[in-house]
Order: structure tokens, then sequence, then C-alpha cells
């Protein structure tokens, strides 16, 4: 099997609507079996097709007991209950965690990979899982109300150059209320102290910068 690209946060294919899988087909088999050493890969706890480039309703999540990866085809919400805020990130936006307010519990109907019907009570974090992997879909049910902040409170993770297009992003949709990056550290022939790509970008912004020497350090969040 192999580990494919996770489309990030701007690309065009996020934002197409998946369209139902028809017969599971061995190349479906085969997707699947990418999509769930992609998301081993990245550490995730769920993927869609969609963050793959395939715009497929198609996805992967982390079984909160077995920890075994489950593929729901088709998958659909049927009922939906309650509230609940909690922090969230996501593959298509790596280093960036928000508040995100969805419903406390879900019922999924999907098929499996031998096309039978099975049925899913997701709560807690399960619950999240189910509904954060629906979003990527783009195909919401009637009647069945996801709740999302459309403007986010963001804490951005990020260091090297590449981060920043993600960055950018979010800066022009969303409130980046710091950025965490790693320590300025020498570069250059003359060992000069160099900032972080994503450090200069904040300072450009007026945005705050945390600069933990490592994340697991006593008394960082």
């Amino acid at each position: 099997m192999a580990v494919l690209k996770v489309r990030r946060y701007g690309d065009p294919t996020l934002r197409r609507r998946a369209t139902p899988v028809g017969e599971i087909t061995p190349d479906i088999r085969n997707l699947v079996a990418d999509m769930v050493d992609t998301m081993y890969d990245e550490a995730g706890i769920g993927l869609a097709a969609p963050q793959i480039g395939m715009s497929l309703r198609l996805i992967v999540v982390a079984d909160d007991e077995t920890r075994e990866a489950r593929p729901l085809v088709n998958p659909e919400i049927v009922e939906q209950g309650g509230e609940a805020t909690a922090e969230e990130g996501c593959l298509s936006i790596p280093g960036v965690f928000a508040q995100v307010t969805r419903a406390a519990w879900v019922r999924v109907e999907a098929k499996d990979l031998e096309g039978r019907p099975v049925s899913i009570l997701g709560r807690g974090l399960k619950g999240r899982v189910l509904q954060h992997e629906m979003d990527h879909r783009g195909c919401t049910p009637p009647g069945v109300r996801t709740v999302v902040a459309a403007t986010l409170n963001v804490l951005f993770y990020g260091t090297p150059e590449f981060s920043l297009p993600t960055l950018e992003a979010l800066l022009r949709h969303h409130r980046v209320v710091a950025v965490v990056t790693q320590p300025d550290r020498p570069a250059h022939r003359g060992q000069r102290l160099t900032l972080p790509p994503v450090k200069q970008r904040a300072i450009k912004s007026g945005l705050p910068v945390l600069q933990p020497s490592r994340l697991r350090e006593p008394g960082w969040p």
C-alpha cells in the first residue's frame, strides 16, 4: 500500500462536493488501504477521501476501542443531539487547533467494504471525529445541522517556510491569536541567529510569538 499526499487548506479539491461510491471494487479497497496508511503516517485518527484528492463519500476512522481503522462507505448522519465544544485539529490544516462546537452525539449509517449496512453511535471523541471527517465530503444531509464556528480563534503551530501558505490562508479567514514556533537558531555561513519563517510573518502581522524550547517542557500547556 502507499502513503498519499494530504491536500492542505486552500486546495480546491477540498471544496468539491463528494459523490457516492457505487460498486465496491478492488480499486476502492486499495484506496481504503492507502487512506489507512496515510492516516497513521500523519498520526491522525480520521481521514476523508477528499483529503487525498478523491471526491468520494468515503472515510476511515480509528476505532476508539479496538484502535483499528474502520472504513465507512457513503456514511450519513441520521440522528444527532446536544451540543459540545472542544478543541479540534485537522490533517489538512497542520499545526492548527481551535475550539469547535458540534453535536454531542450522532448516529451514522454506512456500508462496510463487503457492502453490508452498518450503524454507529458516536459520542465524545468518536462522535466528533465522525462529524469532522464527514464535513470533508461537503454533503451534510437535509435536516441535519453541523454547528461549526464561522470564524475560529486559532493558535498556529509551525516553523518552516512551507507552513506559510497555511498561515496566510488562516489570516485571511480566521483570527490567529498567536503562533507557536521553534526557537531562533544559528544559520547561514556566519551562523547568525535567524528567526524562523513563521516568526518573521507573525511579527509582520503583529501576532504574539511563543517559542518553547520543546513542547514537552514543564509548564508548557
